[in-house]
């Protein structure tokens, strides 16, 4: 439920703020989340942000039937589907800050606009956390 407030709050102070194109840089799998590093070039100046994705929490129990190593695997089974929302060189869309904009929320993945008039363009991807 925090989490969920937290970020409710962080895309709320966001609406005004500009959107520009980023790139994931890396998605790593942390001690129960998933850290994601982007990167965003505004008048060039490469900036970089970072994101944490919080893993549902599973009980790690060693009783009776493995429930130690079904906890470990849900836990991995749910990193790799967040590394695969958001893959290394995946286009997301970053909110930033105009008085900072070192300051920045990954907003969603996706495009802001094709890179060729060829290309068609890539719609915005929610993701639902937890």
């Amino acid at each position: 439920m925090f989490r969920d407030d937290r970020d409710a709050k962080d895309v709320e102070r966001t609406l005004n703020w500009p959107e520009v194109q980023g790139v994931i840089v890396s998605n790593n799998v942390g001690w129960a989340h998933v850290a994601v590093c982007y990167e965003y070039w505004l008048f060039a100046e490469r900036h970089e942000g970072f994101y944490k994705i919080n893993l549902t929490p599973v009980p790690v129990g060693g009783g009776a039937g493995g429930t130690a190593r079904r906890s470990a695997r849900a836990l991995g089974e749910e990193a790799k589907r967040y590394q695969a929302d958001f893959p290394v060189g995946g286009k997301v869309i970053v909110r930033y800050n105009r008085a900072n904009p070192r300051d920045s929320v990954l907003y969603c993945a996706g495009e802001l606009k094709p890179t060729s008039p060829d290309e068609p363009k890539i719609e915005p991807r929610f993701t639902v956390l937890g």
